[in-house]
């Protein structure tokens, strides 16, 4: 499903910049698995230029997503937010990050695509702390914990894309 794709909703809302600021995100994610390759092949001074790299890109996703959410003010869902289906498509066995969308999902559009450009953010911001904590060194609890970040926020982005994809967006 991706991270946040609102790009692929139905209905009167499309939105370009959110195109961009995915693209950001997966490019970051690129950068974010080169440097866990790095670590694992215990080059630090790679892993850490990769972290730097990584870093700045979610920060660019999340400053996009923030100027694509405004856009969103104007909408609202077509339809109540169908569970079943969302559940179906975003493939969250535990339930927590779907909980999480149909919950921020409730306030409408503009509420989720806030919350994606805050992920995106907190994300950049778990990656420079990686890099900063890890130093020459890196351990495996470092980098546990950024990779259950990295998961967490990917999570929630593929339940946010099962949301626009399931269901029609209308102008308020």
């Amino acid at each position: 499903m991706g991270y946040c794709n609102a790009d692929h909703s139905t209905g009167p809302i499309k939105v370009q910049g959110v195109v961009t600021a995915a693209a950001k995100f997966y490019e970051a994610s690129a950068h974010l698995m080169k440097m866990l390759e790095a670590f694992e092949k215990s080059d630090p001074g790679s892993a850490k230029n990769e972290a730097i790299t990584a870093a700045g890109l979610f920060h660019d996703s999340a400053t996009d997503y923030v100027k694509t959410k405004d856009t969103f003010a104007i909408a609202n869902w077509a339809s109540e937010l169908d569970k079943k289906t969302i559940f179906a498509m975003a493939g969250d066995n535990s339930g927590q990050a779907v909980n999480a969308v149909l919950q921020i999902g409730s306030d409408g559009p503009y509420a989720l695509m806030e919350k994606c450009a805050e992920k995106a953010g907190q994300l950049g911001k778990s990656v420079n702390q990686f890099a900063a904590e890890a130093g020459d060194h890196p351990t495996t609890v470092e980098f546990s914990r950024l990779l259950n970040s990295f998961t967490e926020t990917l999570n929630f982005g593929t339940a946010v894309s099962a949301v626009f994809a399931s269901t029609k967006l209308e102008k308020k």
